[in-house]
């Protein structure tokens, strides 16, 4: 009941100045104005206006070079959201697209090119996080213990498939630990593990340094199959990991 006293809020106060809340069962009932609904999802507006700013940020261009932001999505008709993103960023804010059309429009297509039809149209999607795994660097003459090493960057369009060899730390290492983080972080206290795995080395190779390739795969699904290779044998292995949600 709350729920959907909360949606139908959200919704008439899009067009409208006040709602009346009733619940009966709770015996509570209040008229809620706009202006009480823009206070309380003030920390969800300033969010967007947050990645509004990364985004243009990271694509190198400024506020005067863009001509308007196409608004999406359903709560896009908040008139807050049109209000603060034309105040703060000085660009037109447009819903010439119906809000709700374009989102099923593009999970349409997505799904499509997950499922490999052919589609006029082209999404591109990127990896939201970087994928690291966790080594062991020397640099300088300094060994820097629990540091990630970017095998994907945040950003890097996908489908994509990356590699990188890594090499044990002794001769004779019996067995190698990957641990597969997710963040941008240089270092593991930064990220978060979504998972570690244990690799066994050849025994053909004696009193020599091993080299592991480490291939991943990321996939339009959020999931990375990794593929462990020791060179120069036939000893390897798959792993299917699905990636974390995160903020």
């Amino acid at each position: 009941v709350l729920l959907t006293q909360a949606e139908n809020a959200k919704n008439i106060l899009s067009s409208a100045a006040k709602y009346k809340v009733n619940v009966s069962s709770l015996k509570y009932e209040e008229t809620l104005y706009r202006e009480d609904f823009e206070k309380l999802i003030s920390e969800l507006l300033n969010k967007t206006l947050n990645h509004c700013r990364s985004v243009i940020a990271k694509s190198k261009l400024k506020p005067t070079d863009i001509s308007k932001i196409l608004l999406v999505g359903g709560s896009s008709r908040i008139p807050a959201v049109k209000e603060m993103l034309e105040t703060q960023l000085g660009i037109p804010a447009s819903q010439e697209v119906d809000p709700d059309l374009a989102v099923v429009a593009g999970a349409a297509i997505q799904s499509a090119i997950i499922d490999g039809q052919k589609v006029s149209s082209i999404l591109l999607d990127v990896a939201p996080h970087s994928i690291s795994v966790s080594c062991v660097l020397e640099k300088n003459g300094k060994v820097i213990p629990n540091y990630c090493t970017k095998i994907i960057k945040k950003n890097t369009p996908i489908p994509c498939t990356v590699e990188e060899v890594f090499a044990t730390l002794k001769d004779d290492q019996e067995t190698v630990r990957i641990a597969i983080y997710q963040g941008e972080s240089d270092f593991e206290e930064g990220n978060i593990l979504i998972r570690e795995l244990k690799f066994d080395c050849s025994k053909t190779k004696k009193n020599k340094e091993k080299e592991i390739l480490v291939s991943f795969s990321y996939g339009l699904d959020g999931t990375i199959n990794i593929d462990v290779h020791e060179e120069g044998t036939q000893n390897k292995t798959r792993h299917r990991v699905e990636l974390l949600t995160i903020q």
